[in-house]
Protein backbone atom coordinates (compact mmCIF):
# COMPACT_ATOMS: atom_id res chain seq x y z
CA UNK A 1 0.00 0.00 0.00
CA UNK A 2 1.16 3.68 -1.03
CA UNK A 3 1.85 5.99 1.69
CA UNK A 4 -0.71 8.38 0.43
CA UNK A 5 -3.24 5.71 0.61
CA UNK A 6 -1.81 4.63 4.29
CA UNK A 7 -2.52 8.62 5.03
CA UNK A 8 -5.67 9.55 3.15
CA UNK A 9 -8.75 10.21 5.36
CA UNK A 10 -11.20 7.23 5.28
CA UNK A 11 -14.43 8.10 5.00
CA UNK A 12 -17.01 4.76 5.14
CA UNK A 13 -20.83 5.66 3.72
CA UNK A 14 -23.61 2.87 3.75
CA UNK A 15 -25.75 2.26 0.85
CA UNK A 16 -29.00 1.40 1.57
CA UNK A 17 -32.26 0.37 0.46
CA UNK A 18 -34.69 -2.33 -0.36
CA UNK A 19 -33.68 -5.26 -2.45
CA UNK A 20 -33.54 -5.04 -6.34
CA UNK A 21 -33.38 -1.30 -6.20
CA UNK A 22 -29.44 -1.84 -7.90
CA UNK A 23 -27.36 -0.15 -5.20
CA UNK A 24 -24.92 -2.31 -6.52
CA UNK A 25 -24.81 -1.85 -9.90
CA UNK A 26 -24.65 1.80 -8.69
CA UNK A 27 -21.74 1.51 -6.89
CA UNK A 28 -20.35 -0.87 -9.24
CA UNK A 29 -20.68 2.15 -12.13
CA UNK A 30 -19.17 4.32 -9.60
CA UNK A 31 -16.44 2.53 -8.85
CA UNK A 32 -15.20 0.30 -11.79
CA UNK A 33 -17.04 2.03 -14.56
CA UNK A 34 -18.91 -1.22 -15.09
CA UNK A 35 -22.53 -2.69 -15.51
CA UNK A 36 -24.10 -6.28 -15.87
CA UNK A 37 -28.13 -7.07 -16.32
CA UNK A 38 -27.62 -9.87 -14.35
CA UNK A 39 -29.03 -9.24 -11.04
CA UNK A 40 -27.49 -11.02 -7.85
CA UNK A 41 -28.96 -10.07 -4.36
CA UNK A 42 -26.37 -9.27 -1.83
CA UNK A 43 -26.17 -11.44 1.01
CA UNK A 44 -25.31 -9.51 4.12
CA UNK A 45 -22.97 -6.56 2.92
CA UNK A 46 -20.33 -6.01 0.21
CA UNK A 47 -17.68 -4.04 0.19
CA UNK A 48 -15.95 -1.48 -2.12
CA UNK A 49 -13.09 1.13 -1.74
CA UNK A 50 -12.73 4.05 -4.19
CA UNK A 51 -9.93 6.94 -4.03
CA UNK A 52 -11.10 10.44 -4.75
CA UNK A 53 -8.87 12.98 -5.39
CA UNK A 54 -9.39 16.26 -3.43
CA UNK A 55 -7.69 18.53 -5.73
CA UNK A 56 -7.59 17.05 -9.11
CA UNK A 57 -3.97 16.10 -8.66
CA UNK A 58 -2.82 13.36 -6.53
CA UNK A 59 0.75 14.50 -6.83
CA UNK A 60 -0.06 17.07 -4.42
CA UNK A 61 2.14 17.71 -1.36
CA UNK A 62 0.30 18.95 1.01
CA UNK A 63 -2.18 16.44 3.38
CA UNK A 64 -5.41 15.57 2.13
CA UNK A 65 -4.93 15.13 -1.45
CA UNK A 66 -7.24 12.34 -1.43
CA UNK A 67 -9.54 10.41 0.84
CA UNK A 68 -10.42 6.59 0.78
CA UNK A 69 -14.14 6.49 0.36
CA UNK A 70 -15.69 2.75 1.37
CA UNK A 71 -18.80 2.32 0.24
CA UNK A 72 -20.55 -0.89 2.15
CA UNK A 73 -23.32 -2.24 -0.21
CA UNK A 74 -25.76 -3.52 2.60
CA UNK A 75 -28.21 -6.11 1.63
CA UNK A 76 -31.90 -5.15 1.44
CA UNK A 77 -33.95 -8.24 2.02
CA UNK A 78 -36.27 -7.87 5.22
CA UNK A 79 -34.91 -10.67 6.93
CA UNK A 80 -31.33 -9.66 6.92
CA UNK A 81 -31.93 -5.87 8.47
CA UNK A 82 -31.39 -6.82 11.54
CA UNK A 83 -28.13 -8.61 10.58
CA UNK A 84 -27.26 -5.53 8.86
CA UNK A 85 -27.03 -2.87 11.81
CA UNK A 86 -23.38 -4.81 12.61
CA UNK A 87 -21.82 -3.04 9.94
CA UNK A 88 -23.49 0.40 10.70
CA UNK A 89 -20.69 0.76 12.97
CA UNK A 90 -18.37 4.02 12.00
CA UNK A 91 -20.53 4.84 8.89
CA UNK A 92 -20.07 9.25 8.49
CA UNK A 93 -22.46 8.70 5.83
CA UNK A 94 -25.13 7.25 3.87
CA UNK A 95 -26.72 6.77 0.61
CA UNK A 96 -30.89 5.75 0.49
CA UNK A 97 -31.76 4.26 -3.04
CA UNK A 98 -34.79 3.03 -4.24
CA UNK A 99 -36.32 2.09 -7.72
CA UNK A 100 -38.01 5.04 -9.60
CA UNK A 101 -40.49 2.33 -11.36
CA UNK A 102 -41.40 0.83 -7.77
CA UNK A 103 -43.02 3.50 -5.76
CA UNK A 104 -42.62 0.99 -2.97
CA UNK A 105 -39.30 1.44 -2.60
CA UNK A 106 -39.57 4.72 -2.47
CA UNK A 107 -42.33 4.61 0.52
CA UNK A 108 -39.52 2.40 2.44
CA UNK A 109 -36.66 5.06 1.96
CA UNK A 110 -38.22 6.81 5.05
CA UNK A 111 -37.81 3.72 7.08
CA UNK A 112 -34.19 2.93 6.13
CA UNK A 113 -33.59 6.67 6.92
CA UNK A 114 -35.46 6.22 10.21
CA UNK A 115 -33.10 3.30 10.88
CA UNK A 116 -30.01 4.95 9.83
CA UNK A 117 -31.05 7.68 12.48
CA UNK A 118 -32.04 5.37 14.94
CA UNK A 119 -28.45 3.33 15.04
CA UNK A 120 -25.88 6.06 14.21
CA UNK A 121 -24.71 9.21 15.20
CA UNK A 122 -21.07 11.00 14.33
CA UNK A 123 -18.40 10.85 16.81
CA UNK A 124 -19.47 14.89 17.50
CA UNK A 125 -23.00 13.75 18.20
CA UNK A 126 -24.90 15.08 15.06
CA UNK A 127 -27.05 13.03 13.22
CA UNK A 128 -25.46 10.95 9.83
CA UNK A 129 -26.20 13.28 6.56
CA UNK A 130 -27.72 10.70 4.02
CA UNK A 131 -28.59 11.80 0.79
CA UNK A 132 -31.84 9.96 -1.41
CA UNK A 133 -30.82 8.59 -4.65
CA UNK A 134 -33.52 7.70 -7.34
CA UNK A 135 -32.02 4.70 -9.68
CA UNK A 136 -33.52 3.56 -13.28
CA UNK A 137 -33.89 6.86 -14.14
CA UNK A 138 -32.94 5.50 -18.14
CA UNK A 139 -36.79 3.51 -17.96
CA UNK A 140 -39.60 5.45 -19.41
CA UNK A 141 -42.08 5.55 -16.33
CA UNK A 142 -43.82 7.91 -14.33
CA UNK A 143 -41.40 9.51 -12.04
CA UNK A 144 -42.14 11.03 -8.53
CA UNK A 145 -43.47 14.33 -8.87
CA UNK A 146 -39.93 16.71 -7.88
CA UNK A 147 -42.36 18.82 -5.30
CA UNK A 148 -43.30 15.69 -3.30
CA UNK A 149 -39.64 14.62 -3.22
CA UNK A 150 -38.52 17.95 -1.90
CA UNK A 151 -41.19 17.67 0.87
CA UNK A 152 -40.24 14.58 1.48
CA UNK A 153 -36.19 15.33 1.76
CA UNK A 154 -37.73 18.08 4.02
CA UNK A 155 -39.56 15.99 6.16
CA UNK A 156 -37.06 13.24 6.98
CA UNK A 157 -33.92 15.41 6.84
CA UNK A 158 -31.87 13.88 3.98
CA UNK A 159 -28.83 16.48 3.03
CA UNK A 160 -30.05 15.97 -0.49
CA UNK A 161 -31.75 13.80 -3.21
CA UNK A 162 -30.88 13.15 -7.33
CA UNK A 163 -31.64 10.80 -9.45
CA UNK A 164 -29.54 8.30 -11.26
CA UNK A 165 -28.80 4.99 -13.83
CA UNK A 166 -26.22 2.77 -13.50
CA UNK A 167 -27.24 0.97 -16.95
CA UNK A 168 -26.96 4.21 -19.15
CA UNK A 169 -23.86 5.59 -16.61
CA UNK A 170 -26.22 8.79 -15.89
CA UNK A 171 -24.09 8.31 -12.73
CA UNK A 172 -22.55 11.87 -12.54
CA UNK A 173 -25.15 12.30 -9.88
CA UNK A 174 -24.02 9.34 -7.69
CA UNK A 175 -20.26 10.67 -7.68
CA UNK A 176 -21.78 14.67 -6.66
CA UNK A 177 -23.83 12.86 -3.69
CA UNK A 178 -20.99 11.01 -2.72
CA UNK A 179 -18.42 14.31 -3.40
CA UNK A 180 -21.13 15.98 -1.28
CA UNK A 181 -21.00 13.48 1.75
CA UNK A 182 -17.20 14.00 1.76
CA UNK A 183 -17.45 17.89 1.62
CA UNK A 184 -19.61 17.75 4.54
CA UNK A 185 -17.69 15.49 6.80
CA UNK A 186 -13.99 17.49 6.08
CA UNK A 187 -15.32 20.55 6.76
CA UNK A 188 -16.20 19.41 10.50
CA UNK A 189 -13.29 19.88 12.14
CA UNK A 190 -14.16 17.75 14.75
CA UNK A 191 -14.39 14.86 12.94
CA UNK A 192 -10.97 15.25 10.76
CA UNK A 193 -9.77 18.63 12.38
CA UNK A 194 -8.83 21.92 10.07
CA UNK A 195 -6.20 20.84 7.93
CA UNK A 196 -8.70 19.60 6.34
CA UNK A 197 -10.47 22.40 5.22
CA UNK A 198 -7.97 23.35 2.73
CA UNK A 199 -8.46 19.96 1.20
CA UNK A 200 -12.37 20.47 0.97
CA UNK A 201 -12.07 24.08 -0.52
CA UNK A 202 -10.22 22.91 -3.20
CA UNK A 203 -12.51 19.89 -3.86
CA UNK A 204 -15.41 22.39 -3.95
CA UNK A 205 -13.46 24.31 -6.55
CA UNK A 206 -12.80 21.48 -8.99
CA UNK A 207 -16.66 20.14 -7.92
CA UNK A 208 -18.05 23.65 -9.31
CA UNK A 209 -15.83 23.84 -12.18
CA UNK A 210 -17.04 20.74 -13.65
CA UNK A 211 -20.59 21.38 -13.17
CA UNK A 212 -19.84 24.47 -14.70
CA UNK A 213 -18.29 22.86 -18.04
CA UNK A 214 -21.43 20.76 -17.95
CA UNK A 215 -23.47 23.22 -18.12
CA UNK A 216 -22.16 25.33 -20.90
CA UNK A 217 -21.25 22.28 -22.76
CA UNK A 218 -25.04 21.24 -22.48
CA UNK A 219 -23.75 17.44 -21.13
CA UNK A 220 -26.28 17.12 -18.79
CA UNK A 221 -28.15 14.13 -17.70
CA UNK A 222 -31.55 12.62 -17.49
CA UNK A 223 -31.19 12.89 -14.16
CA UNK A 224 -32.03 15.36 -11.42
CA UNK A 225 -29.02 17.55 -10.59
CA UNK A 226 -28.22 17.29 -7.24
CA UNK A 227 -30.99 19.03 -5.09
CA UNK A 228 -29.84 19.94 -1.48
CA UNK A 229 -32.59 20.17 1.10
CA UNK A 230 -33.90 23.79 2.56
CA UNK A 231 -31.96 22.62 5.95
CA UNK A 232 -28.15 21.73 4.12
CA UNK A 233 -28.29 24.69 2.23
CA UNK A 234 -29.18 26.89 5.10
CA UNK A 235 -25.87 25.44 7.00
CA UNK A 236 -23.78 26.30 4.28
CA UNK A 237 -20.87 28.20 4.48
CA UNK A 238 -18.36 30.41 2.45
CA UNK A 239 -16.12 27.83 2.20
CA UNK A 240 -18.09 25.70 -0.24
CA UNK A 241 -19.25 22.93 2.01
CA UNK A 242 -22.15 21.24 2.05
CA UNK A 243 -24.52 22.28 5.15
Amino acid sequence: MSSAAETSPVIKILVVGDAGVGKTSVIQRFVNDEFSPTHRPTIGVDFFIKEVALNGDQSESFPGTTVRVQLWDIAGQDRARKMNRAYFKGALGALVVYDISRPQTFDSAAKWKQELDANITLPNGSSLPVVLLGNKVDLEVAKVDVSYIDSFVETHRFVAWSDVSAKDAINGDFEMSVACLIQKLLCDEELFGPGMRRSAAAFSTRLQAREQSAHHTGSSSKGVRLALSTEATGQASNNGCCG
